[in-house]
């Protein structure tokens, strides 16, 4: 599975970076190998890319101000792209500031912190979108 969570995170980091926004490094792990004793969270990852430590560093107010409106593209994006089921933030104690819950047989969670981005995602749940991918770069379908 391993592979397949490769390749789902190489993919997004190509959609990241076609909005202009440099992913300075990526840092992907298998929630089991830090969590044990969840069956849940088996093969479940979480992905962090992480575009510097400081993303208001030299910018002037008209810089910042497009790649806050780039950040907020790319996050609607993502959003579209994991369906989500909306939560009502009022009556969600965990809910953290930049993050959508989804909760489906993808992606649990996405937060987007202007600095960095986190994806808590299920790869099995991608099987079907990259085989689709395959099969449209060899012109079957």
């Amino acid at each position: 599975m391993q592979d397949v969570a490769d390749k789902i995170v190489s993919k997004w980091k190509e959609i990241i970076e076609s909005y202009s926004i440099k992913v300075e490094s990526v840092h992907c792990f298998r929630m089991n190998n830090y969590y044990t004793g969840y069956p849940e969270i088996e093969h479940c990852y979480i992905v962090n890319f992480d575009f510097g430590l400081n993303p208001d560093y030299g910018m002037n107010y008209w810089e910042k101000n497009k790649r806050d409106r780039l950040m907020k593209e790319l996050e609607l994006n993502f959003i579209d792209r994991f369906q989500p089921v909306l939560v009502d933030t009022k009556t969600v104690h965990d809910f953290n500031y930049g993050e959508t819950k989804f909760h489906n047989d993808k992606v649990d969670y996405f937060t987007n912190q202007g600095h960095r981005i986190i994806i808590q995602f299920y790869p099995q749940g991608f099987i079907d979108e990259l085989r689709e991918d395959k099969l449209n770069q060899l012109g079957i379908i």
